[in-house]
């Protein structure tokens, strides 16, 4: 019972977390559903103790530029400079507060999504700047790209040509800056 007692705690202190860091909708949803659970487990706010900083696991991404980019995360978000390994091959330990590791998480799904997309549009550039093209044309009428694809042709040739500039702002504002000069015409 003590172990049930202990995941419920764990999971609440997360749910707290979440509602004192979250984000517009995500924060009332939070502090709602804390409410009610809290409720539901006679649990009080004295019980859950998310400014304390104690070890707490963190699992780690598998793919080696997605790794650099968590421990990147993790050095610029606050003053780590230890931690422990566990008996899991991803899993290590920090010693630091729930809201904290909420925080690293957080920012790690937001600026995973940017990065996936900028290291894709650095593969087409690579490929078209080295010539790695088949060596027969497909057969077939050619089609109309979509604006995605527009879209990525247009980081892929600014990398290309050095033009591409990374802003790396505030969380939540456009990520990409492409500069074109006006006498360069794309087609």
């Amino acid at each position: 019972m003590e172990k049930t007692n202990d995941n419920i705690k764990q999971l609440l202190e997360k749910i707290k977390a979440l509602a004192i860091n979250g984000v517009d909708g995500e924060k009332e949803n939070a502090q709602l559903l804390l409410k009610k659970l809290m409720h539901k487990y006679k649990i009080t706010d004295n019980d859950l103790e998310i400014n304390k900083r104690d070890w707490r696991n963190v699992t780690l991404p598998r793919f080696r530029l997605h790794n650099k980019l968590f421990w990147a995360i993790i050095q610029s978000t606050y003053d780590i400079t230890a931690y422990r390994k566990t008996s899991k091959r991803d899993v290590i330990k920090l010693f630091i507060t729930q809201s904290e590791l909420v925080e690293i998480i957080a920012k790690y799904n937001f600026y995973v999504y940017h990065f996936d997309v900028d290291i894709d549009a650095f593969a087409i550039s690579f490929i078209s700047k080295n010539k790695l093209f088949p060596v027969t044309e497909r057969a077939g009428t050619p089609r109309e790209m979509t604006e995605r694809e527009y879209q990525r042709w247009l980081k892929a040739h600014a990398i290309e040509t050095s033009k591409y500039n990374y802003n790396s702002g505030q969380l939540g504002k456009e990520q990409l800056q492409l500069d074109f000069e006006e006498k360069e015409e794309l087609q």
